[in-house]
């Protein structure tokens, strides 16, 4: 029994200890934490970007993977697999390609409706330019035929 009593004593001495505080660390959320952090800078490819890499002729040739030939498959079923030659394309790039070029045709169509508009305001310019040189021409036409009339007299 004397082991059992110093265990409980030992116990009982290591809890009535006292033990030192545990120093405050900083919290995750903080903003002063993210203050150091970096913000990558983000591309965004134009379509004249794409239409660059698209354009651009590498001298690299992509490599055919040979396909082992099966027996049991029928020739019809082989003359297929070799004629098809798929295109992966990502969806969400596919997407943002068609949504850059809604955007383009509205910016076109914009553009043409600008265009139209400055050469009906020309066509109007033109026009009135005309009728006052008309104005000038016959009010000059009226003061000369005064003029003659009051010293004709």
């Amino acid at each position: 029994m004397g082991l059992f009593t110093k265990k409980k004593q030992d116990q009982s001495q290591s809890n009535g200890g006292d033990l030192p505080e545990l120093p405050d660390f900083p919290d995750m959320h903080d903003q002063s934490m993210h203050e150091d952090v970096l913000e990558f800078p983000s591309y965004e490819p134009t379509i004249s970007d794409i239409k660059n890499e698209v354009d651009k002729e590498d001298d690299f040739e992509v490599p055919q993977r040979e396909r082992p030939v099966q027996q049991n498959t029928r020739p019809s079923m082989q003359k297929n697999m070799d004629d098809e030659k798929p295109l992966f394309v990502q969806i969400d790039k596919y997407k943002d390609v068609l949504r850059s070029i809604e955007v383009l045709k509205a910016k076109l169509a914009n553009a043409e409706d600008l265009l139209k508009g400055l050469d009906e305001l020309k066509t109007k310019e033109e026009q009135k330019i005309e009728e006052w040189k008309q104005d000038v021409q016959n009010m000059k036409e009226r003061l000369l035929s005064i003029d003659q009339e009051l010293f004709e007299v």
